[in-house]
């Protein structure tokens, strides 16, 4: 019986060393496993990274275009409205000459017309009691409208 009992004693340390190779091997191959998954996040994390920073590069990009892009457009509509006020500016310098050229003009015809009423009016009468012609008004500056006589005037 020591015999058997024996064989079982190292049957059972065989089965043990063989129970504890098993168990090392897959300590060992679940380690390799973790390594592996680990390195793999790892790399998955690297190229994550790479392309979000290209993503970041192409939108600054895109954002520095539409920023010259509106630069040169507001540029744009400065440059026109300069240009349109200083067309409204001349503008309003040649009306203003305009105003000032028919003013003096207006004034001139306006004398003209004065001094002919005073010197109808200071005309003494001819001694066969009829009053002496009177004279034409000068004709009015070219490019102007005679004077309208008022209502009352004598023929």
């Amino acid at each position: 019986r020591l015999g058997e009992l024996d064989q079982t004693v190292s049957t059972s340390r065989t089965t043990e060393d063989m129970l504890k190779q098993t168990l090392v091997s897959a300590q060992q191959a679940a380690e390799e496993a973790i390594a592996k998954a680990k390195a793999k996040a790892d790399k998955l994390l690297v190229e994550a990274e790479e392309r979000s920073r290209q993503a970041n590069e192409a939108t600054a990009m895109k954002i520095a275009e539409a920023d010259a892009d509106i630069a040169r457009r507001i540029g744009e509509g400065d440059r026109r409205n300069e240009l349109r006020q200083r067309e409204l500016e001349q503008s309003i310098e040649r009306l203003k000459s305009y105003e000032s050229d028919l003013k003096q003009r207006l004034a001139g015809f306006l004398e003209g017309q004065l001094k002919s009423l005073e010197t109808l009016q200071t005309h003494p009468r001819h001694p066969s009691g009829n009053h002496q012609q009177p004279r034409e008004a000068p004709s009015p500056p070219p490019g102007q409208r005679p004077a309208k006589k008022p209502a009352n005037a004598a023929p």
